[in-house]
């Protein structure tokens, strides 16, 4: 069993250390703007700093001052870092869906009883470890690409607006093919502009967005069958894959509970007009079960101003002058539910 679209392995040669000391001395000076004197600082011949600079421009460290092209200037070693690793870990992220395809065949085969007419249960792994950074990315992006029907998404808020961004770029490319998205976040993306641009983005591009006031978890499942719970879209992120029907059913039962008591996002009014009522119940309940306002806050995933700001719109809509006479009030008014 051949799989053609995963590149065979190939043998990755250590990196000569003094290319690695031309790169670290490019960063320590901020650029290399003499070959010979670099040569010199470093004790090389200047064959090698030529070589080295020809490496290091091929992968990219290293690029020529669009004003000077005599001046080498590095790029960042987080950039670095990146460029050398992805490859890897795109791979290492192939590798290991080519193994779960294989185990799968092998697995529908054995379940069948075709191989040796015996009845052998399949071996496929029904729930795994990914970790975060490229290797997710390029997970969600491969799932995405394979989906055929829909994805649903619950979100918590990422405080790296970058890393949001980049989370939410992944769904694009289903949506424009015509695949439902149905998507829930917190109420407190509607109060940041970058996470609203992307919401609309998504949404003008067909997607169903909506929010409620707290997200706990990532969940991401792809056509009811494949599903991602995890922490988010960070490096030191890890997510666990799951195939298994019976968990993934209740991961979808658990977002359709969210799904249909969440409020729809309106591009054309964002802010927390459209969730005033379902933001003023959670507060409320949380308030009569004796959280303080930093509390509230925390668990609402909002800043200590917005929530008190809140909080005085609660209290002045139920006319009281104290958080208890507050939770009285929003008790005998329905508000909130006593147990």
């Amino acid at each position: 069993m051949r799989d053609e679209t995963v590149p065979q392995m190939t043998a990755l040669s250590a990196v000569d250390q003094y290319v690695i000391d031309i790169y670290c001395h490019a960063v320590r000076h901020g650029m290399i703007e003499c070959l010979d004197e670099t040569a010199r600082e470093l004790g090389l011949d200047r064959d090698l700093v030529v070589s080295a600079i020809n490496q290091l421009m091929d992968t990219g460290l290293i690029i020529r001052d669009t004003c000077n092209p005599s001046l080498y200037l590095p790029i960042g070693p987080d950039v670095a870092t990146a460029l050398l690793t992805y490859p890897m870990e795109r791979e290492i992220y192939q590798r290991r869906e080519f193994i779960a395809r294989i185990k799968g065949s092998f697995g529908t085969l054995a379940q069948s009883g075709a191989l040796n007419g015996n009845q052998v249960p399949a071996t496929a792994a029904a729930i795994e470890r990914i970790d975060g950074g490229a290797v997710l990315k390029g997970f969600l992006k491969e799932s995405g690409d394979a989906c055929e029907k829909e994805i649903i998404v619950l979100q918590p808020y990422i405080e790296d607006e970058n890393e949001f961004d980049d989370l939410l770029q992944c769904f694009h490319v289903p949506v424009d093919r015509g695949i439902r998205l149905r998507i829930v976040l917190p109420h407190r993306c509607r109060s940041h502009l970058r996470s609203r641009a992307a919401m609309k983005r998504l949404i003008e591009a067909g997607a169903e967005v909506r929010t409620v006031s707290r997200v706990p978890q990532s969940l991401m499942v792809f056509d009811n069958e494949l599903s991602v719970l995890g922490c988010g879209a960070a490096d030191d992120c890890v997510v666990t894959r799951v195939r298994a029907q019976d968990v993934v059913k209740f991961l979808i039962d658990h977002f359709l509970h969210l799904w249909d008591t969440a409020n729809p996002v309106d591009v054309a009014e964002f802010g927390y007009a459209e969730a005033a009522d379902s933001l003023q119940q959670d507060i409320a309940k949380l308030m009569a079960q004796g959280y303080t306002d930093e509390a509230v806050a925390r668990r609402l995933g909002m800043s200590v101003r917005t929530c008190r700001r809140h909080i005085a719109a609660l209290m002045g809509s139920l006319d009281a002058v104290s958080r208890f006479q507050a939770g009285v009030r929003a008790a005998s008014s329905d508000l909130i539910e006593l147990t």
